[in-house]
């Protein structure tokens, strides 16, 4: 395993580290060396989260990092061995931190995938030390270098943040999120992950669709609803969120290809792919799904709807 190891009283300035499962059960490991650290390296104020992959004739590891200048940058590095590893410099660098309205950037978990005949770059930003979304970058990848030709931001709202991916059992490259801002201290849980999503290419940008495996599913009708809505263009939906006499409801305004959502005083505003909008209610999760991007928000643990309106198709029977 390749992990960011870090001390309790310098958090930002991680080091990546080894490690070895003790036993076939991995239930523990032993610490190997340091092999990636910001020692000796005065213009790097932040390093964490590698992303290891073979590279035709030798592995890469692509790290996050922060400059001491306020910009971010993705680093990549070259090996042979696994262990020994040389650094090549920045896979992609950002633009001057004051033009996304910070003072120090961090780009984090970066994951690079082969979506059909383009590579995919999956960045989190944080920005003066908060997390914020997650964007995607199309191009060509090639020897540590990768040349973009447009981006997008995948994720909105408080939720969801560093995906992960992976390829599922058709080999087709799909993600998972990490949520933010849901939890129950008395039961010991903090955060949660979302469902898998497929990822593909339209029109050169990203997009993202609840995956396949999820029409299988049989969830607890009493905590869990998905459906598909389906507006002409343009339509309003509104989805309660907590019981009867509480009031909390999510108002769902499609506009064309934009999707406002409003709820409990906020208001996100996202960009609508296709003609549908894919939406998970489970437990005191609600996910969102515009095709080109994914929003998550919490809500409360209820029984999710009585009834669903004619332009709705359930996920589920």
């Amino acid at each position: 395993m390749y992990y960011t190891s870090v001390r309790a009283s310098d958090p930002d300035h991680g080091e990546v580290r080894l490690a070895r499962p003790a036993g076939d059960d991995w239930s523990t490991w032993r610490k190997g060396p340091v092999i990636i650290s910001t020692a000796g390296e005065p213009h790097l104020q932040a390093l964490r989260d590698p992303n290891v992959f073979w590279d035709g004739d030798c592995w890469r590891m692509l790290v996050g990092a922060g400059y001491a200048d306020g910009r971010a940058a993705i680093l990549c590095y070259r090996s042979t061995d696994q262990e020994h590893w040389t650094a090549e410099g920045p896979l992609l660098e950002s633009e001057p931190p004051e033009s996304y309205g910070a003072r120090n950037m961090v780009w984090e978990c970066p994951q690079l995938v082969r979506v059909g005949h383009r590579h995919v770059l999956l960045i989190s930003v944080l920005a003066d030390g908060v997390g914020g979304d997650a964007l995607a970058a199309v191009g060509a990848y090639r020897a540590g270098r990768m040349k973009v030709d447009s981006w997008s931001q995948i994720t909105h709202g408080p939720g969801h943040y560093a995906p992960t991916t992976f390829l599922d059992a058709d080999e087709q490259p799909s993600v998972l999120f990490w949520i933010r801002g849901v939890g129950d201290a008395d039961a010991g849980w903090s955060g949660a992950l979302s469902i898998p999503y497929r990822l593909t290419l339209v029109d050169g940008r990203v997009a993202l669709s609840p995956h396949p495996v999820l029409a299988a599913a049989r969830p607890d009708p009493r905590r869990t609803a998905g459906f598909s809505w389906r507006p002409a263009g343009a339509g309003r939906h509104r989805l309660r969120l907590g019981p009867d006499d509480d009031g909390s409801a999510a108002d769902l305004v499609r506009d064309g290809n934009t999707l406002t959502i409003t709820t409990a005083g906020r208001t996100i505003t996202v960009p609508v792919d296709g003609d549908r909008v894919d939406v998970l209610m489970d437990g005191c999760v609600l996910e969102i799904a515009t095709g080109g991007a994914v929003v998550g928000l919490p809500r409360s643990a209820v029984p999710p709807l009585a009834a669903l309106s004619a332009d709705v198709t359930p996920w589920w029977g």
